[in-house]
Parts: C-alpha cells; structure tokens; sequence
C-alpha cells in the first residue's frame, strides 16, 4: 500500500530537470503523475479527513499534499496537451 512518502517522492521526481536537454521526458513524466495520482486516492488524500481520528498535523499535511497532486495534475495536462487525470468530482474537500 502506498504511502504519504511514496507520494512525496514521486512529486519530487516530477521536479527533476530532464536528464537529456534534447529529448522529452514527458511520457516518463506523464505515468510517474497517473501512478502519484492513483497512489494519492488509494491512500483517501481526495477525501476530506477532518473528521477522522488523526491529528491536526496529519490532516494538513495530507491537505496540502493532496493539493499539490491536484496541481500538478493540472499544470502537467495543460503543458503536455492531455485530459487531466483528476476530475473536479473527485476532490470532495476543495470545493
């Protein structure tokens, strides 16, 4: 099962510079972000956890990386061309 960590890394290998200037990494980058927004949902960061019995820190950081993913998500299909992997529907707690 994912985790927060595993999440955390993947944003961070969606940063890198590519490694080669002349050519694209855009299809690597592209299944690094389905694979960093599937683990995202699998471990609830799309749900509202204010509720739940975690603790103030947690439900913070499990917002602001859940937005993280949301903006990446979007900032990647408008630079790449493509259908955004998160639907506004699936985010129960930004709207």
């Amino acid at each position: 099962m994912p985790t927060i960590a595993t999440i955390q890394a993947g944003l961070i290998l969606l940063l890198r510079p590519p490694v080669e200037e002349l050519v694209l990494d855009s299809a690597f980058k592209w299944t690094l972000l389905g694979t960093v927004v599937s683990a995202s949902q699998s471990i609830g960061l799309h749900l509202d956890a204010r509720s739940w019995k975690l603790p103030q820190e947690e439900v913070l950081l499990r917002r602001r990386i859940s937005w993280t993913v949301f903006a990446f998500d979007k900032w990647l299909a408008l630079s790449l061309g493509r259908p955004c992997h998160i639907n506004r529907l699936d985010c129960k707690w930004f709207w």
